[in-house]
C-alpha cells in the first residue's frame, strides 16, 4: 500500500520516458507511409497541479475540455469514438481522465 487505495503498480516512479509522432503535409505523408493517420481535432487545457486547487477530486475537468475542443473541431461526438487511448503514470489519474 502506497495510500489507500493506491498501492505500488498503480503508482508510477519519477522516470522520464519518450514518444514521438511524425507530422507530415498530405503529400509528404503518402509518399512514407501506406495507410497516413489524419488528425481530424485536438484540444488542450491545463488545471492547478494540486488536487486541493481543483474543484473536483474525482474528475478532470481539463480533460473534459480538451476532449470537448477536440470533438467540436473534429465535427464528431464521443458516440462516434470507437477507440481513444488514454495514459497517466497513476492508475487512478487515468480513471480521472475517463
Amino acid at each position: 500500500m502506497v495510500s489507500d487505495p493506491l498501492k505500488k503498480y498503480d503508482c508510477c516512479a519519477n522516470a522520464d520516458g519518450s514518444s514521438c509522432i511524425i507530422l507530415a503535409a498530405e503529400e509528404i505523408a503518402k509518399d512514407i507511409t501506406d495507410i497516413p493517420i489524419w488528425i481530424a481535432g485536438l484540444g488542450a487545457a491545463t488545471d492547478s497541479m494540486t488536487i486541493s486547487g481543483r474543484a473536483s477530486v474525482t474528475g478532470l475537468k481539463c480533460a473534459q475540455q480538451a476532449a470537448e475542443q477536440a470533438y467540436e473541431m473534429a465535427g464528431v461526438g464521443p458516440g462516434d469514438i470507437d477507440v481513444a487511448e488514454v495514459h497517466d503514470c497513476f492508475t487512478i489519474a487515468e480513471l480521472m481522465a475517463y
